[in-house]
């Protein structure tokens, strides 16, 4: 779930039509390629979410102006909706954690990725 200031799509809320821009006062499901999935973790960054799947993968939305989301890209300025990191898809994860401009998860194995 998410709510508050979706502004820029940092609570993943804008696959949901029913959501004004600037967000929501009440939580609502998050959509998205995370729809219907089991989450172990959450974290919020500044203006960015990242969210672990019981399975092991790494779902972000929100900012993208930093680099923070893991994308590869600054090509958008807003992921709107919940979107699998696809650069370490191929990774179990066991944790992530967020910072104002960065993301890091961890890794099954060990090792973190940042």
């Amino acid at each position: 779930f998410g709510w508050g200031s979706n502004s820029l799509s940092q609570a993943c809320l804008s696959a949901d039509p029913r959501v004004p821009t600037e967000g929501s006062a009440a939580p609502l499901l998050v959509g998205g390629e995370a729809h219907g999935r089991d989450m172990a973790v959450v974290a919020a960054g500044y203006q960015h979410s990242v969210a672990l799947s019981a399975d092991g993968h790494v779902f972000v939305c929100g900012e993208t102006d930093q680099f923070g989301l893991g994308l590869g890209s600054r090509a958008a300025l807003a992921v709107r909706s919940a979107r699998v990191t696809q650069n370490i898809a191929h990774v179990r994860m066991v944790d992530v954690g967020a910072g104002r401009f960065y993301s890091v998860a961890l890794s099954d194995r060990g090792h973190v990725y940042v």
